[in-house]
């Protein structure tokens, strides 16, 4: 995964998060998001279709993991507080 590779991972979450509110249930939002990924993995590698689906997998993975440890912080201040 190189630097090019790292954009994917915001433009994913900005594009999941689109759709989600736009009615896109929130149980879709990582097959969403690993589509996204492979396509943008795809894009961005195009000389080696086995390095941007692994990458396009890996910043999916990213963004959904990023999403899921915002959410369950904020969860976990708000019954803090």
């Amino acid at each position: 995964m190189e630097a090019r590779d790292v954009a994917l991972v915001p433009a994913i979450m900005f594009v999941v998060w689109v759709f989600t509110k736009v009615g896109l249930p929130r149980r879709w939002a990582p097959l969403l998001a690993l589509v996204l990924g492979v396509a943008g993995g795809l894009a961005v590698t195009p000389e080696n279709y086995s390095q941007g689906i692994l990458d396009g997998v890996i910043a999916a993975a990213s963004a959904i993991g990023f999403n899921s440890g915002v959410r369950n912080t904020a969860d976990a201040l708000r019954k803090a507080a």
